[in-house]
């Protein structure tokens, strides 16, 4: 596990850089910017709520992803809503909103799929029929493959 990141060149002070915002700062034992704690236990529990899903927070960007678990919960907690902008594996790491995100959606209420309302427990939508999911693989980034674009050397170009 990383320890933050420490810079003491001769005649400067310690300047310690936040493993998990980024912002560098004076040594301290939290984060002047997101409040993060820098001890051992903190830094285990950050990363046992990792994951490939995003919340988009201005305030905050530079935030590491969340595990779909851990989404689930801010779902719960009102603190992801409808509206709330996510990217995830079911999104292509693109920027969407909640209300159309495969195996989000419907634990919102609404199928991702036909924009219907339903009941939030449901397995499928009983409108269109598509079957609700998880994306409980917190190490995969759900990204599609990679595909050679024109102007790359292996790229194919029209005849």
């Amino acid at each position: 596990m990383s320890e933050p990141v420490v810079d003491g060149r001769a005649g400067k002070a310690k300047i310690v850089i936040c493993p998990y915002c980024g912002k560098a700062q004076a040594m301290a034992a939290s984060c002047a910017s997101c409040a993060g704690e820098f001890s051992p236990l903190s830094r285990q529990a950050t990363q046992n709520e990792m994951g490939p899903w995003f919340v988009r927070d201005e305030n905050q960007p530079f935030r590491p992803g969340i595990a779909y678990e851990r989404l689930l919960a801010m779902i719960d907690e009102s603190r992801v809503t409808r509206n709330t902008i996510l990217r995830g594996p079911t999104t292509g790491q693109l920027w969407t909103v909640a209300k159309r995100v495969p195996c989000v959606a419907h634990h919102l209420g609404d199928c991702h799929a036909c924009h219907a309302k339903i009941n939030p427990h449901l397995t499928d939508c009983p409108n269109c029929r598509v079957r609700f999911g998880a994306w409980l693989d917190r190490n995969h980034l759900g990204l599609p493959e990679i595909r050679p674009m024109p102007w790359d050397p292996d790229g194919v170009e029209g005849d």
